[in-house]
């Protein structure tokens, strides 16, 4: 039980920094720039879509930052809880949500196609936890909410 901390504090860590560093950027994001969570995409606040592409400092260094660390938490848990479990059917979808989350840090919103790319793989591979018979089924929905709060609007 103890070699089943580390996976577990990690992504607990990686689902805590990019939910506050949504909410975070969301609060540093210049209040005169239109941006609303209900009206705004979540990418937005790494950087706006092209034609009209608006990058806001330190908002967006924010956000950037915590998607990309939230995915090397998620890679590293991924490596750990593999060599414990050896469940292929765990490992490659929750690596895959790690590189994705590493790609939207990455590649804001204004990188085209890029940032699209990388936010079908982190849908995609929610999708494939949420469907699989595997021993991550059981917190799936719990994670699949998390999840739709981080991926809702980064496409």
């Amino acid at each position: 039980m103890q070699n089943l901390r580390l996976p577990g504090v990690l992504l607990f860590l990686a689902g805590s920094i990019a939910l506050m560093g949504i909410i975070t950027a969301e609060a540093l994001y210049p209040s005169g720039a239109g941006y609303t969570t209900f009206n705004s995409e979540i990418s937005d606040l790494g950087a706006t879509k092209p034609p009209n592409r608006l990058i806001y400092q330190p908002s967006s260094g924010v956000f950037n930052i915590a998607m990309l660390l939230s995915g090397l938490m998620t890679l590293t848990a991924t490596f750990f809880q593999h060599k414990l479990f050896k469940k292929i059917a765990v490992s490659i979808p929750l690596s895959l949500f790690g590189l994705g989350l590493i790609g939207i840090g990455i590649f804001s919103g204004d990188k085209v196609p890029y940032h699209g790319m990388f936010a079908m793989l982190i849908f995609e591979t929610v999708k494939l936890f949420r469907t699989q018979n595997s021993p991550a089924r059981r917190f799936s929905h719990c994670q699949y909410s998390m999840e739709v709060l981080l991926c809702q609007s980064f496409v």
